[in-house]
């Protein structure tokens, strides 16, 4: 697992808990390396998981933390992708800078890092990716225009990349999920 922030008893720190209990090896990213390592260390067997700092929107972060990763483990086998940031406005009240940032986290950066590390998955023929929605970007919620924007972009939006992929993605048994 890769990419997905780290919030206390959050959606992030549910996965991690969940996937370790079923024996996987859990990379954690976030921001906060502190709570990544609170976290880390209530696994199950702590040593053999890793935390990785990492600010998604950084693309030059996101190829180190890839590398490291690779380094360490020799493959990827999902990235569950669960960054994310809110806003709590009416959408008249929000600022254009608030509505890019939020689509930055939200979207695109989060993407960024899946078309790096889809180039893994093709080479090993196989992998998972994962985009942590919300029923907000099918339904819109009051106060949260830009959030629920951002996450409607991944159940309507280009998430499948190109076209040219997807022969490779069926023979290589990869999956794109939005959950």
């Amino acid at each position: 697992m890769f990419g997905s922030p780290v919030h206390q008893e959050g959606i992030g720190e549910a996965l991690a808990k969940a996937f370790a209990q079923e024996g996987a090896i859990v990379v954690l990213s976030a921001r906060r390396v502190a709570e990544l390592e609170r976290v880390r260390l209530s696994l199950p067997s702590p040593e053999k998981h890793l935390t990785l700092a990492l600010d998604i929107c950084d693309e030059q972060a996101q190829q180190q933390a890839l590398a490291e990763l690779l380094a360490r483990y020799g493959k990827l086998d999902w990235l569950i992708n669960n960054a994310g940031i809110s806003q709590r406005a009416l959408v008249m009240d929000t600022t254009g800078e608030t509505d890019r940032k939020i689509m930055e986290i939200d979207y695109f950066a989060q993407v960024a890092l899946s078309r790096r590390v889809l180039s893994v998955m093709l080479q090993q023929k196989n992998g998972q990716l994962v985009f942590i929605s919300s029923v907000a970007g099918l339904v819109g919620t009051q106060f949260r225009g830009s959030y629920s924007a951002a996450k409607a972009a991944y159940i309507y939006g280009p998430i499948a990349f190109e076209p040219s992929y997807l022969n490779k993605v069926f023979v290589c048994r990869l999956s794109f999920r939005v959950l």
